[in-house]
């Protein structure tokens, strides 16, 4: 049942897996805390404070409403102000209607995480330090603050798989927790049975480290890394909506039947980019254009179309070549949107950036006309303006298109008067990826 934490084939990749592994260690520690502690802290009150049940009573009951407090008065004003507001205020200036999607734990989840642990660490060293009862009580109350991470996690964990993988991966989570019901109890009342003539703050030192260890996990985890799959109900139902083909006798061949055909197949003849031979990164090839993976994509899934003549600028295409082109861009929107977003309309379920560098001085280094398509996910160059990041990365070595292939001969710079943005940790892909993601996108265009 465990392996489900540590997924792999189409659509994982070792992100996720640290990410699923982090957050399930991170939910042992909040869950298995709360139900290990429980007992210690009745008893080492009595042992060092001489409370009766009536003074244990009002402590716990205390901290009870103090979790109830957070949960549904702070959690709500959390939720509301960071995601529900920001979202909001896209829909009015997009006028588009938010679409969930399956997109990992965001930003939002991982800082509630991390501030509910750092309570819970900071209220540990207090039970730890406290010999007397104020500052054994205010521990106790900053420890509750830690409620958050309760309201957090498991949502965490599930928003990296899809729909049909949540059952097994709470399965596995509640497997985990029930061992921890049974060994964690006996751990910590074992501990502080044998420590409590001695050194009864040994048990909150090992709260201490259980709670660093959860915060510790929480700093692995990056946002946004959800398993990747094809929709396959999806393409199924495209395909299922498509006519039947004609008889190859019965096919008419006419103007129009010429100008749209579309092949997913590489045909004999080389396909250039430019000076470069791409035939084997092409996926889609039409009367007048194609679709070719990218050396360095910017983002996963950032793809070019460009007319089969290797026009320098996009004013040199007839009108043929260039209602064919963007056919072509919207055909590879839909097929991106199958892959990435689980539906054949843009619209409903993702955003794309759709660019053309059009001359040297825009950032065009290989002269062909291509356009940009990049599908985009909330927050995949940062918060807020960051969005716009991907156009100053354009402008730079990043959308160097021709890439390693330049290094040949003299490698132009990319132009333009945006500023240069580095990335020295992004490396171009080897052929074989490229080969395989033009596979991948042939076999959902075959059921487009």
């Amino acid at each position: 049942p465990l392996a489900i934490l540590w997924p792999t084939g189409p659509g994982t990749s070792t992100r996720l897996r640290i990410n699923l592994v982090a957050l399930a260690i991170t939910d042992a520690v909040i869950m298995g805390s709360m139900m290990s502690i429980g007992a210690v802290l009745i008893l080492y009150t009595k042992y060092m404070f001489d409370w009766d049940t009536f003074e244990i009573s009002v402590f716990i009951s205390g901290l009870s409403s103090i979790r109830v407090i957070v949960l549904l008065g702070v959690f709500p004003l959390i939720n509301y102000w960071f995601r529900i507001r920001p979202r909001r205020r896209r829909e009015r200036e997009t006028g588009q209607a938010y679409v969930e999607k399956t997109s990992g734990a965001d930003r939002v989840d991982i800082w509630v995480l991390r501030a509910a642990l750092l309570s819970d660490t900071l209220g540990a060293v207090g039970y730890a330090l406290s010999r007397s009862q104020p500052l054994f009580v205010l521990s106790g109350m900053v420890t509750a603050v830690g409620g958050l991470g309760s309201a957090t996690i498991q949502s965490a964990i599930t928003k990296h798989v899809p729909p049909s993988s949540v059952g097994q991966v709470l399965g596995a989570v509640g497997m985990l927790n029930a061992l921890l019901r049974v060994v964690g109890p006996v751990l910590f009342n074992g501990a502080y049975a044998m420590t409590v003539k001695t050194f009864p703050q040994a048990v909150f030192v090992m709260l201490l480290g259980l709670f660093s260890l959860g915060l510790l996990a929480t700093f692995v985890v990056r946002p946004h890394a959800p398993h990747k799959t094809i929709a396959t109900i999806m393409i199924l139902r495209l395909a299922s909506r498509q006519p039947p083909p004609f008889p190859a006798h019965k096919v008419l061949v006419t103007p129009a039947t010429q100008r749209f055909s579309m092949s997913t197949s590489a045909d004999a003849a080389e396909i250039k980019f430019g000076p470069f031979p791409v035939t084997k990164q092409v996926f889609l090839k039409t009367q007048h254009s194609f679709g070719v993976v990218n050396l360095k994509p910017i983002l996963p899934g950032h793809v070019l179309v460009c007319p089969l003549q290797p026009h320098r600028r996009l004013t040199d295409l007839s009108g043929a070549e260039t209602a064919d082109l963007f056919a072509t861009v919207q055909r590879v929107q839909r097929m991106l949107s199958c892959v990435y977003f689980q539906t054949d309309r843009p619209e409903d379920g993702g955003s794309f950036t759709v660019a053309v560098q059009d001359g040297p001085e825009s950032g065009q280094t290989v002269p062909h006309v291509h356009v940009h398509v990049i599908p985009r996910v909330a927050e995949d160059m940062g918060e807020g303006e960051a969005v716009d990041e991907i156009y100053v990365k354009m402008a730079s070595e990043e959308a160097n298109v021709g890439g390693a292939l330049w290094d040949v001969v003299s490698r132009p710079k990319p132009g333009g008067g945006m500023p240069r943005v580095e990335d020295a940790c992004r490396d171009a892909r080897k052929p074989e990826d490229m080969h395989a993601e033009a596979e991948k996108y042939k076999k959902v265009l075959e059921h487009m």
